[in-house]
């Protein structure tokens, strides 16, 4: 991967990462590993219906939430992956933020 495109792959995770919603959403999936119904993250995260799939696409577009459907329910994750890849071992657990 050449320079240009590994930093416009770590804009768009500072951009992703870069919205106080975006980041309630990861810290929700982060604490719950194996994967989150949509219905229990819009409840976990008090985050509307519309607002969700918005900040959901972002992140899943820059690689930050994996969704897998199972039956008639979709589980998000978050994937640490594309950021240890690009950071190294950096403190993820920074990522937690408290709601307020």
């Amino acid at each position: 991967m050449d320079v240009i495109t590994k930093n416009q792959k770590i804009a768009q995770f500072f951009f992703a990462l870069g919205h106080t919603r975006r980041l309630r959403i990861v810290s929700a999936l982060a604490s719950h590993g194996g994967g989150i119904t949509f219905e229990a993250l819009e409840a976990a995260t008090n985050v509307r219906q519309s607002s969700l799939t918005h900040h959901l696409r972002i992140l899943k577009e820059a690689g930050l939430v994996t969704r897998k459907v199972k039956g008639r329910y979709s589980y998000y994750r978050f994937d640490q992956r594309p950021l240890l890849r690009y950071f190294g071992a950096a403190d993820l657990g920074a990522l937690r933020v408290h709601a307020p």
